[in-house]
């Protein structure tokens, strides 16, 4: 049995929820996203192909700490079973 309770939590971030349904779409938001000062976590997800786009994006075109990024591809398009975790 699981038992749980919800309890209010006061917080500072906005939630902005978009669906985008191709590679290309998903960089150009994260090239447009306004990040916050100072530092963060990514963890990311998604196909192969895709998921090492972002990466670079955030990395290389954005300065996000390449240690502070959870990047993983749970499939990859034409495989069977694939999962990679990308980092340096």
């Amino acid at each position: 049995m699981l038992v749980g309770f919800v309890q209010g939590h006061q917080r500072a971030a906005a939630l902005s929820v978009k669906w985008l349904n191709d590679t290309e779409a998903v960089l150009a938001t994260i090239r447009s996203l306004e990040f916050p000062a100072g530092e963060g976590y990514a963890w990311c997800a998604a196909e192969a192909t895709a998921i090492s786009a972002v990466r670079s994006v955030l990395v290389e075109e954005r300065g996000h700490d390449c240690h502070a990024i959870r990047a993983a591809a749970y499939w990859k398009c034409g495989a069977i079973a694939h999962h990679e975790n990308l980092d340096d």
